[in-house]
């Protein structure tokens, strides 16, 4: 009996040895597999620039305006879209072609404009918008002259008018995150005078998103509202109080 209970002894602790060995196996496989995933995905960053504040349309390119944002994903995909840091030397000095806005990725596009330059004198601005422009028998399309609404605290204010547009799709970005997952979003380019610029991004700021585009084809150019701002509707202050004089008192007649 004793002899019994010593052979099952031994059989547990040889099937606990398996087991450990087992588990022993399969965890270096698992760091084994993610040491090799590591390692690929090291491989599959790149560095983007990514814009310190809003760039103009026109500026000179330099680094200082730029800052590194590693981004792991697609290499090939993104540098056909992107300005990698390491090829940021081969067009420093050049001029923007389109504005890049605050927290957006330096791209070709930005670069070379769309593919064509702007007017003499004038400067570049895509306008993200929530609405449908690319598709629809009303489509906006380059070369419309369109007037650009916005609603600021509940009320619709007109931003810009007889907006000439340069080019219409999508712009892409980056997720901040750095996970590679790449953002489009709709905008719409127009050409604007250099002094349009900040005041249009600041009102932009303040609608939110909140923009529709009328076409307003044809546009003679004593038409056209420049951009001011900012646009801000504050609250009426309520009337000063006015003092209401006492009435006088009628003297009695001795």
């Amino acid at each position: 009996m004793a002899r019994i209970q010593i052979q099952a002894l031994q059989r547990d602790k040889k099937k606990d040895r398996r087991i450990m060995l087992i588990g022993v196996g399969l965890g270096l496989v698992a760091l084994v597999l993610n040491l090799v995933w590591m390692r690929q995905v090291a491989r599959d960053r790149i560095n983007l620039l990514r814009a310190k504040e809003t760039v103009q349309a026109g500026t000179i390119i330099t680094r200082d305006l730029f800052e590194v944002q590693t981004i792991s994903g697609d290499l090939a995909a993104m540098k056909k879209t992107f300005i990698d840091e390491a090829d940021l030397a081969n067009y420093l000095g050049q001029q923007l072609g389109e504005t890049v806005l605050l927290g957006h990725l330096l791209t070709l596009r930005s670069i070379l404009g769309g593919g064509s330059q702007p007017p003499p004198g004038k400067t570049l601005l895509p306008v993200e918008t929530r609405e449908e422009v690319v598709t629809g028998s009303h489509s906006v399309r380059p070369h419309d002259f369109v007037d650009i609404w916005g609603w600021i605290n509940g009320e619709q204010r007109l931003l810009r008018g007889c907006a000439q547009v340069h080019a219409v799709g999508n712009q892409q970005n980056v997720s901040p995150s750095g996970d590679g997952r790449e953002l489009r979003y709709p905008t719409v380019t127009i050409i604007l005078d250099p002094d349009e610029v900040k005041p249009l991004l600041t009102n932009l700021k303040l609608v939110d998103g909140n923009i529709r585009f009328a076409i307003v084809n044809p546009c003679a150019p004593n038409q056209q509202t420049k951009a001011l701002g900012p646009l801000n509707i504050a609250p009426e202050a309520p009337p000063a109080p006015v003092a209401t004089p006492e009435p006088r008192q009628k003297r009695r007649k001795k």
